[in-house]
This record gives C-alpha cells, structure tokens and sequence, in this order.
C-alpha cells in the first residue's frame, strides 16, 4: 500500500481503491476546494486509480465550490468509479436533493455512497 500526504488530502492505495482521506471540516472557499480538487486528480492519475473512495467524515460543511471539486474529479478522470463515505446527515441530504447520490440503489447518481471506508472497498 502506498501513501502519500497533502495538506487537505491523505492518501492511500491497496492496489484496487484509492482511498482519499479529506482533512478539513468545511469546505466553503474556492481556494480550498480548489486545491482538494487538485490534490484528488493528481493522486488518482499518479496511482492510476480508476475506484476512488473518498472519506468525507471530517466535513461537517461543504459549499458549491465543494460539490464542483466533486463533479471536476470525474471530469477528469477516465471513468472512475468514485464512493463517497462518512458523509453526515446534513451532505447526505444535500447531495441527494441535487441528484449527486442516492439512497435507493435502484436509482442512478453520479457518486455511490457508503457508510465506512471498509464497506466501499465491499461494493462492487
């Protein structure tokens, strides 16, 4: 397992999930979602990840810029499969109103959810 650390993102690869561990509890500037974004993609192309598990239980706020960071990481990548975890109740909800997530396993998003970083590298 690699690991690598940045100052708003630790990271780690198993060889199958890259798992990026946000360290900060909001996210409401450009500067900073910026360069979460930033650290995210360079990580993810240097690994050659292609699963994404994104640890979010230190965010307690995330503004749009936050949720742009999110959507230009797929953007950038080919095909990820990203999983957002350890969201709170508040980002789930928000998420899930703008169609990011959903509940319903059924229903199509464009990020999976789980609760733990354990149960995403389960999802297959």
């Amino acid at each position: 397992m690699t690991e690598n650390e940045n100052p708003f993102v630790q990271a780690s690869f198993d060889g199958t999930s890259l798992v990026l561990d946000i360290q900060t509890d909001q996210i409401r500037d450009s500067e900073t979602a910026s360069t979460i974004s930033r650290e995210m993609i360079a990580l993810a192309k240097e690994n050659q990840a292609k699963r994404l598990v994104i640890d979010m239980s230190q965010v307690r706020f995330m503004g749009s810029v936050g949720f742009l960071a999110l959507m230009g990481l797929r953007r950038h990548l080919d095909e990820p499969v990203i999983i957002l975890c350890g969201l709170s109740e508040h980002l789930k909800d928000i998420l899930e109103a703008c169609k990011l997530i959903s509940r319903d396993p059924k229903e199509e998003a464009m990020f999976t959810m789980a609760e733990t970083v354990e149960n995403a590298k389960g999802l297959t």
